[in-house]
């Protein structure tokens, strides 16, 4: 479970899409959500989106490896060329909220995935209390390496609040040649019937600076549960 949670940290790299509205809507488990994107923030994956179904393939890829995206959210005037953007050292701030995965089928919360889950909390708090940010990090860098993902990681942060596993982590997206440094924060909880992530990932951040779970927690505080 940590190690799906450390992949949905990063899910919000495989970005593209153009729409906008002032709320974002969407169902998890058993429930309907929805919250009010920042201003100046437009909705990639809207119902009906041509560049939502343009994503589809990279969509399902992501949902394989460990998080069904069901809400994502990106600056307006960062939509058009994003990635180009992204690689020109542009700052690009990603919100998302999305369902952890085994296999491509939502992880249920209750029954034996609730048991797995206070044995997956136990462990972090392990980690933290007793073997420390240095072998969180190496963890992590196991992780990247078995997923083929092309990061490098220079701090990471591990977090048990209540019934909630968070992760935040700094460093680079390796491209080709090319570097592109970038903050990432994970919040994951039983909502709902399933495991609910909530993800807020920044380009353009200074490589090795640690980040903050805070954005993901007010990010959280933000939704909220509809009829």
């Amino acid at each position: 479970m940590i190690r799906t949670l450390v992949g949905a940290a990063l899910t919000c790299l495989v970005l593209l899409g153009v729409a906008s509205a002032e709320e974002v809507r969407f169902r998890a488990g058993s429930a309907n959500f929805a919250f009010d994107m920042p201003t100046g923030y437009c909705d990639v994956l809207f119902p009906g989106s041509a560049t939502a179904e343009s994503l589809r393939r990279d969509l399902e890829l992501v949902r394989q490896r460990g998080v069904d995206v069901k809400a994502l959210a990106v600056p307006c005037d960062r939509i058009n060329g994003l990635l180009s953007n992204v690689r020109q050292d542009h700052g690009l701030r990603v919100l998302a909220f999305g369902v952890l995965t085994r296999e491509g089928e939502a992880i249920a919360a209750d029954g034996g995935g609730d048991v797995f889950w206070q044995a997956i909390r136990n462990s972090a708090r392990y980690l933290n209390a007793f073997a420390g940010s240095d072998a969180v990090l190496d963890v992590v860098r196991e992780i990247l390496d078995q997923r083929g993902i092309p990061a490098r990681i220079a701090d990471i942060e591990l977090s048990t609040e209540q019934n909630r596993i968070g992760v935040a982590a700094a460093g680079e997206l390796i491209r080709s040649s090319r570097h592109e440094p970038f903050n990432a924060a994970a919040l994951a909880e039983p909502l709902a019937g399933v495991f609910l992530v909530t993800s807020v990932v920044e380009f353009d951040t200074v490589p090795g600076s640690t980040a903050k779970l805070a954005a993901a927690r007010d990010l959280r505080m933000d939704l909220r549960e509809i009829d």
